[in-house]
């Protein structure tokens, strides 16, 4: 009986001590605090530069082919409107470097159109007196080396990019910011 016991309790101990040192997948910035005001340098409106922030991300876990990201407005006035679409980010990057939207981007990743219809991050510009919005960057790790879509294809809702990644997300992480146009 003890040799049962023994025998069922080792691979567990071995698997919850290698899930104790991989880590949580997590998405943080150096642009702006979690749940902290986004910084007009990354507004699109309101006098802001438009500059897409820093991300970095660490603790992917084993299998990650690519990564996908986002930025959608969650305020109900917004609709969830995509400010940032990445694709196909390989596996080995770990960050992108403030201002990298639409100059220095991974080799392999592919922006798409933002909900303004123009290709890569678009900041945030909410309408007059509509409350805080918040705008919230999610880091998907898929197993697919690579996204496919259409070659005219340059825009997908969130909506449609879950749907595209149904059954290939290994993880995702999220890193809230906010701003209000009074």
């Amino acid at each position: 009986m003890k040799k049962m016991w023994r025998a069922l309790l080792v691979p567990v101990l071995v698997l919850l001590s290698v899930n104790a040192f991989a880590g949580k997948f997590t998405l943080s910035s150096r642009s702006f605090s979690n749940n902290g005001k986004i910084p007009l340098k990354y507004v699109k409106g309101a006098n802001g530069q438009n500059i897409s922030p820093q991300l970095q991300w660490s603790n992917a876990p084993n299998g990650t082919g690519s990564f996908v990201i986002t930025c959608i407005d969650k305020n109900p006035v917004a609709q969830d409107w995509v400010h940032w679409m990445v694709i196909n980010i390989p596996s080995q990057v770990t960050n992108l470097s403030q201002g990298s939207s639409k100059s220095n981007m991974p080799v392999g990743s592919r922006e798409l159109n933002n909900g303004f219809g123009n290709k890569g991050y678009g900041g945030p510009q909410p309408p007059p007196s509509t409350g805080v919005h918040k705008y919230v960057f999610t880091i998907y790790a898929i197993k697919p080396a690579r996204i496919k879509i259409g070659r005219n294809k340059y825009s997908l809702t969130e909506r449609e990019l879950l749907k595209l990644l149904r059954g290939k997300i290994l993880a995702k992480a999220t890193y809230t910011g906010t701003f209000s146009n009074k």
